[in-house]
């Protein structure tokens, strides 16, 4: 325990009980889900009536939705599940906690800083989990050497952790490296599924709390966090939610070309896919080009695939939730729900997240708070994974995290929020709901920029970043031509989905930084590609550009058209560029120091 943590919290907080909290991870879960709400599905789902689209059938979801603050408009600081995870357990932005990778444990490259659990652990909590919270492995402190198991073990949690048994799920020979299975009820009794064993496993964990209670053996207030591995690849999920969608049923993208006028660097080539077996037999063992695409049985598939896999893991989901109540103990805990990052179905010709579209960076964000949320609070404000942290802290501690200094002390500090809490949102969002009856959320706009002001006067918006390898060839802004081979974004994107150390921590690379946010009402997203870790060490140089993005959502929610260099946009994005290069009102991490 960090005394100076521990000092912290305590003058912060206030007399007050603590509550419990249930705290469900989702890889891989992008917006597209069954309950209803403005542009809860992402670019597709709103236009359903003209392109169609498939509701994934989350009914679990959607009962919690329905007395929960939910992130319509929530994004993901890096989209690939070290970092983000990362990020969201320690409410700090990847260059502040220096992980871009699957390999790199933030205690070792960034700093000691205080997690989520481990702020509930300080606080007298109990502290349990399952499954995938944090990265897996070396990520998370692995260290065969020392014995040191990994998932930030002994410093989050002061129970024993549990992975599924069945994580490694064993398989058919010819199905060993297939990017999908089908479950049979035979195979599934024989052998559980992975997110079946994490939900079992938290259902005992819920038990054991209540048999200590009920005795007086032990009455601390539990945090206990529950991990699916599901819809991750490979999509494997019981023959009956295959049932959910038959493969008729299945649509199309609607687009499946790349944006027009992208710059090369902004392409992920979908290695994490083509790796399986059955996808790299149809590629003849090369990945995914722009302008490439998989045949359209194949994408209708793994479409259908990955819905019977959020399915699934909604059905887990729902088996928690009812022990929670059959307990006794639903309705005073505060429940959250978060999904690392989005994913690309197709879309663009794109697959898995790798990059910073709209699918890939927006992610679902629940919290369901008793006596605040109770009637669903749908907000339109944008909100970010790093404002979880804050958002427990002060709805099931009532603690406020400090902010984070600006420049080189964020590293030394160990205890502080790069985010917000949602706490006084949601408190704005049922005030106007119960004197409005709802609508969108009214925002204040800068004088001149016009850009959206939240009520604290911070701008209204999301940042979002993503290491490419570097650059080499000097490439002008103007240079669009998707057609060249992004093999100089190879280092990168392969440290991105293998378990190896980003270039970005020891040698140049490429970074893609990222807003999205409204000027006059109307949403843009605006990406800069830049030199990184060249003039400055660990911090970018926005004077070398190698690729520019703006997307107008307005008119192009899906993003087909790089709009960047079009004479009625230079206003906007200048707008945009001098907001993307400010970073948020916190910093991007020690940028200017």
């Amino acid at each position: 325990m960090n005394p100076a943590v521990l000092l912290v919290l305590v003058l912060c907080g206030v007399a007050a009980a603590k509550r419990d909290v249930l705290f469900f991870a989702v890889d891989d879960l992008r917006m597209q889900l069954s309950f209803e709400g403005p542009g809860v599905a992402g670019p597709g789902c709103p236009l359903s009536e003209t392109l169609g689209c498939t509701k994934m059938v989350t009914p679990h979801l959607a009962s919690l939705a329905a007395t929960s603050f939910v992130g319509m408009k929530n994004y993901v600081q890096q989209a690939v599940c070290s970092p983000t995870r990362t990020s969201l357990l320690t409410s700090r932005r990847p260059d502040a906690t220096h992980v871009w990778d699957l390999y790199s444990y933030f205690r070792t490259v960034g700093g000691n800083f205080t997690t989520l659990p481990e702020m509930f652990k300080i606080n007298g909590y109990y502290t349990a989990g399952g499954g995938k919270i944090f990265h897996p492995g070396h990520a998370s402190g692995m260290n065969k050497s020392s014995g040191l198991p990994g998932d930030d073990i002994p410093y989050s949690w002061n129970q024993p952790y549990f992975h599924a048994p069945n994580l490694q799920y064993p398989l058919y020979p010819d199905n060993s490296a297939k990017s999908w299975i089908n479950v049979n009820q035979s195979t599934e009794e024989r052998w559980p599924l992975p997110d079946t064993q994490i939900a079992d496993n938290a259902i005992s964990v819920l038990k054991a709390i209540k048999q200590q209670r009920d005795a007086g053996t032990d009455t601390r207030p539990f945090f206990v966090a529950v991990g699916f591995h599901k819809p991750h690849l490979p999509f494997i999920a019981p023959e009956h939610t295959y049932d959910l969608y038959p493969l008729d049923s299945i649509v199309l993208p609607a687009d499946n070309q790349p944006p027009s006028g992208m710059p090369s660097v902004a392409w992920s080539d979908s290695g994490e896919l083509v790796n399986y077996k059955d996808i790299n037999e149809i590629r003849h063992g090369k990945n995914l080009q722009p302008g490439d695409d998989l045949p359209n049985q194949t994408v209708k598939e793994l479409r259908r695939a990955y819905y019977a896999a959020v399915s699934h893991m909604d059905e887990q989901m729902g088996r928690v939730l009812q022990a929670l109540k059959d307990l006794g103990f639903y309705d005073d805990v505060v429940i959250s729900l978060f999904g690392d990052h989005g994913w690309q179905l197709g879309e663009h010709g794109e697959w898995c997240k790798h990059t910073n579209f709209e699918l890939a960076t927006r992610a679902p964000l629940l919290v369901r708070v008793p006596g605040l949320t109770d009637g669903g609070i749908n907000s339109t404000e944008y909100t970010e994974h790093i404002d979880l942290f804050p958002t427990l802290a002060e709805a099931a501690l009532n603690i406020t995290v400090p902010p984070c200094p600006k420049g080189h002390s964020i590293l030394t500090t160990d205890f502080c929020t790069m985010g917000r809490s949602l706490v006084p949102l949601m408190q704005q969002e049922q005030q106007r709901m119960s004197e409005m009856g709802g609508g969108v959320t009214a925002l204040r706009e800068e004088p001149g920029t016009r850009l959206a002001l939240r009520a604290d006067g911070s701008y209204d918006a999301s940042f979002s970043q993503y290491p490419r390898g570097y650059q080499k060839a000097e490439q002008s802004a103007e240079t669009t031509d998707v057609a060249a081979p992004a093999s100089a974004s190879s280092t990168a994107a392969a440290a991105s989905f293998s378990e190896t150390a980003s270039p970005c921590l020891y040698t140049h690379c490429t970074m893609g930084y990222s807003v999205v946010t409204r000027i006059a009402g109307h949403e843009y997203r605006y990406t800069e590609w830049v030199d990184f870790n060249t003039l400055k060490y660990r911090a970018p140089n926005f004077d070398r550009n190698v690729g520019t993005e703006l997307y107008d959502h307005g008119n192009d929610v899906a993003e087909n058209f790089n709009v960047f260099d079009k004479a009625d946009y230079q206003q906007v994005k200048a707008t945009l560029a001098a907001l993307l290069h400010k970073g948020p009102d916190s910093s991007w991490g020690p940028w200017n120091h």
